[in-house]
């Protein structure tokens, strides 16, 4: 294991999830930290209970993507049980982890017992939380907790109970309402309001579940902060964004990732179990009420007023360490808090100074310039700098109120620029998001541009993936689609045994199609292959390709954090390239299957026409193939002119003949006859049972014929038929003939009554 890089795996949900994205970024960021490979596998919820059911109702086919995870190719596995098992019972998560038995497992955000686990310290944050609503005189508060089966949830609510005890009180379960922890709950929210309409503060045990709150006091025209007091938890970007800003218990869920990478490569190293809590804090905002003196209370606390009186350096330091709860040794992190204390420092000297020049503040734009543009500063919720400039405004109005019309002044410059490069970085996104939009819709069109059995279509994939500036990337198709109808089969689902490598790019600019002898990689090989980066670390996101019920192959990329975004357009177009591509294939397959059914077809009515001509008793003609049949023989050009003969034939008695031998049958007279006339004609001659004991036939010739010399054939073959019936009774026939001449205006229906009467004639004489 110590010879070779360690392969990390991460279960989590949706990306688009703000908790569990940032739980990406901080595993993304500890995996780099331990030198190890980070395989992602984004699965999505298990047995997943979606608010659009319709437009959501195949998102159980990114469960499998938990199924490609195994003991060879995976040395420890990181789990966010927490979200991926949202709904799902004690029993099932038990059988979920009992998949992955044989790889050490590291649960985050849950704990469990015989598990290592990575969680939040969810008590002190949220009991500071709630007790500081408490404390602004709330004493009927609502609980929106999540899902009954989740242990954060079930821990945030135990809490909610405690503090309530502890301030005397009385817990009521009517108070109390269970979401899913995702925006909407509309519905829930509804629920607890009209059994609870005079509640004065809701707390919910996730942001997000907030934002459904927000929606529904808007529309019960209720204001948040002002009539009803709310709270989160996470503090997720969502939460600074809401108008008024969401107080919330600041989880970082950035530091549970990064501690949780940080923990797996440790337990594989040593293995013994041990459970890691990352601690939670109150963030106040202005969902319970305005906080403007609760800032200068804890600066306080840290004699920020003696500082700002001798250190301006040292006061900016206690302000940014203030503000930003973040103490992740992240060298990132650390950056911005550097540059926003260099900052603070300047905009402090500057509003101190009674030098005119030095309020023009020239290097203080060059100092927010370097806060915006850094990598945290790029990503940072502007919420977040608008709060840093309004505390600049409130340190000044407590400590030197002399200067605060000055200080308003120089802010108000300071946040115009700030506006002007937010606005310009919004065009410059939405020139990049066009850019996106633009080469991913194009995805699915190129793919076309070869032969669909030209594997240079999926290079055409890799290429976009270049353009992209993704790492590398590597483009699997399976063999045939895999169809998966069953929502609940998340643990059931059959890892194709092995898949084919379309095209790739690793380390070069270089799209590369596969050759189609290497082509074929066993599934469990497909993160530890020959054509994955060798001599470095890697971070690889498994994404599945698929179409409704169909499943159509795999796409890995190697990705950063801030590309995530690109990927949900790209691979929707590569999706639909693919199912183009495979409808192709079949359509092409169902034609070729078409043309060889159309041949058998054609053979087979051959067949069929032959037979439906045919007598089944005696397989001579029957009498539709030899009216058919003859009439041909008789209009035919080539026969113009010719003689023929119809001879008409029946069997005289047949009864007699039954009678007298018990052994005999009809059949077996009646085959013997036309067996006997058969013999007797030509093989160019037509002939047929026209009737039960009736036979025909139609003799063409080019010199004419006498119908007493076809007949006495038929008579003599009889006479030796009758000799060898000794101890039987003679078989007896009466025959008559009709001699006409070929003409396309001829019918064999003509003469029927001439050699008919011929027939009844003979039969009279005997």
């Amino acid at each position: 294991m110590k010879d070779k890089r360690i392969n990390i795996g991460l279960f989590v949900s949706d990306l688009s999830n703000e908790f569990d994205n940032a739980v990406c970024k901080g595993v993304m960021q500890g995996a780099k930290e331990v030198d190890a490979n980070l395989i992602i596998f984004p699965g999505r919820y298990l047995k997943a209970q979606y608010h659009d059911k319709e437009y959501n109702r195949c998102e159980y086919q990114y469960n499998t993507l938990f199924s490609y995870a195994n003991e060879n190719n995976i040395d420890v596995l990181l789990i966010l049980l927490g979200t991926i098992g949202t709904v799902i019972s004690d029993a099932e998560k038990k059988v979920f982890l009992d998949t992955y038995q044989n790889i050490p497992v590291l649960l985050l955000a849950e704990e469990r017992k015989g598990f290592s686990s990575v969680s939040f310290d969810n008590r002190i944050g949220f009991r500071d939380g709630i007790s500081s609503i408490i404390q602004k005189g709330c004493k009927k508060i609502g609980f929106v907790s999540g899902p009954v089966t989740n242990e954060d949830a079930k821990e945030r609510l135990e809490v909610y109970k405690q503090v309530l005890t502890a301030n005397d009180i009385p817990y009521d379960e009517d108070k109390v309402v269970y979401g899913n922890f995702s925006e909407y709950s509309d519905d829930i929210v509804n629920n607890l309001l009209d059994k609870n309409p005079d509640l004065d503060a809701v707390v919910f045990a996730n942001d997000q579940m907030a934002i459904g709150g927000y929606r529904v006091f808007e529309n019960r025209g209720i204001k948040v902060g002002e009539d009803v007091l709310v709270m989160g938890f996470d503090d997720s970007a969502s939460a600074q964004s809401l108008v008024p800003s969401l107080t919330t218990i600041r989880a970082d869920a950035v530091e549970l990732g990064r501690t949780g990478a940080i923990e797996a490569a440790n337990f594989l190293a040593t293995r013994m179990e041990r459970k890691k809590y990352v601690k939670t804090s109150l963030v106040q905002r202005d969902s319970t009420g305005k906080n403007d003196f609760d800032l200068i209370s804890l600066l306080e606390k840290r004699d920020f007023g003696k500082f700002f009186q001798r250190n301006v350096g040292m006061a900016a330091t206690i302000l940014i360490d203030t503000l930003m709860v973040d103490k992740r040794k992240d060298k990132d992190l650390m950056y911005f808090s550097s540059i926003c204390s260099d900052l603070v420092r300047e905009m402090f000297t500057q509003i101190r100074s009674d030098d005119e020049e030095m309020h023009k503040g020239q290097y203080l734009y060059h100092l927010i310039d370097k806060v915006m543009n850094s990598k945290i500063g790029e990503t940072i919720d502007t919420t977040t700098i608008f709060r840093l400039l309004n505390s600049i405004i409130l340190i000044i109005n407590k400590y030197m109120p002399e200067k605060s019309l000055l200080a308003q002044q120089l802010i108000y410059d300071y946040l115009s620029h700030v506006t002007t490069i937010i606005y310009n970085r919004k065009k410059f996104y939405e020139k990049d998001m066009d850019n996106l939009i633009w080469m991913c819709n194009g995805i699915s069109k190129d793919m076309l541009i070869y032969d669909m059995e030209d594997d240079r279509s999926y290079g055409t994939v890799i290429s976009k993936a270049i353009k992209l500036g993704f790492q590398s990337a590597y483009l699997y198709a399976f063999k045939v689609p895999y169809i998966n109808y069953d929502s609940n089969a998340w643990h059931d689902w059959q890892v194709p045994k092995t898949m084919l490598l379309k095209s790739y790019f690793t380390d070069s600019d270089q799209s590369v199609v596969v050759d189609p002898k290497d082509q074929e990689i066993e599934s469990g090989n497909i993160f530890t292959n020959s054509f994955m980066p060798q001599n470095r670390r890697f971070t690889i996101l498994v994404s599945n390709i698929f179409i409704n019920e169909e499943q159509l192959g795999m796409f890995l990329v190697e990705i950063e954090h801030d590309q995530l975004h690109l990927l949900s357009p790209f691979m929707a177009q590569l999706n639909t390239g693919f199912k183009i591509i495979y409808m192709q294939r079949t359509q092409a397959c169902i034609e070729e299957q078409l043309e060889r059914s159309l041949t058998k077809i054609k053979e087979t009515s051959v067949m069929v026409e032959t037979l439906s001509k045919a007598d089944e008793l005696t397989g001579i003609y029957n009498r539709r193939g030899f009216f058919e049949l003859s009439n041909k023989h008789i209009r035919d050009k080539r026969n113009a002119g010719k003689h023929a003969v119809l001879i008409y034939a029946g069997i005289d008695n047949l009864k007699d003949i039954l009678e007298e031998e018990d052994k005999a049958s009809e059949d077996e007279i009646i085959k013997k006859v036309a067996l006997l006339v058969k013999d007797a004609m030509r093989t160019s001659d037509v002939v047929a049972r026209v009737g039960f004991d009736m036979f025909a036939v139609v003799a063409i010739t080019d010199e004419p014929v006498k119908g007493d010399c076809l007949t006495s054939r038929i008579n003599k073959l009889l006479k030796e038929c009758n000799s060898k019936n000794k101890n039987g009774v003679d078989i007896k026939l009466s025959m008559g003939y009709s001699r006409f001449t070929c003409a396309s205006d001829e019918m064999v229906e003509n003469h029927l009554e001439e050699a008919d009467a011929m027939l009844i004639d003979n039969r009279k004489s005997k």
